[in-house]
């Protein structure tokens, strides 16, 4: 097991024993965890406050905020358990996460 890859699990193990907020969307394609900010490898998706147009309605919408919060519903409530893989040009974890297995 790599340094990272034991550093998350130690990080998940510890967190089931002491109390720590529920895991929540920073934008699209980022999650906190564990007080932590963790990219989601191989998604790309808007940020929070990105705004996307449609082109056949002719309009702004959005589209950073629908995904943050498709994303937290997502994890509402559910179990996040993440594996880091590499780290990102900003120094955040980059991790494949499962919810409820």
């Amino acid at each position: 097991m790599t340094h990272s890859h034991s550093t998350l699990a130690i990080a998940l193990l510890l967190s089931a024993c002491a109390p720590t907020p529920p895991p929540r969307a920073a934008d699209g394609d980022t999650i906190i965890l564990h007080r932590q900010h963790v990219r989601l490898a191989g998604i790309d998706a808007p940020e929070f406050f990105q705004n996307c147009y449609n082109f056949p309605q002719k309009r702004w919408w959005p589209c950073g905020l629908v995904a943050t919060y498709h994303l937290e519903g997502l994890m509402k409530g559910r179990r996040v358990l993440c594996a880091r893989t590499t780290t990102d040009h900003y120094g955040r974890p980059v991790a494949f996460c499962t919810v409820d297995g």
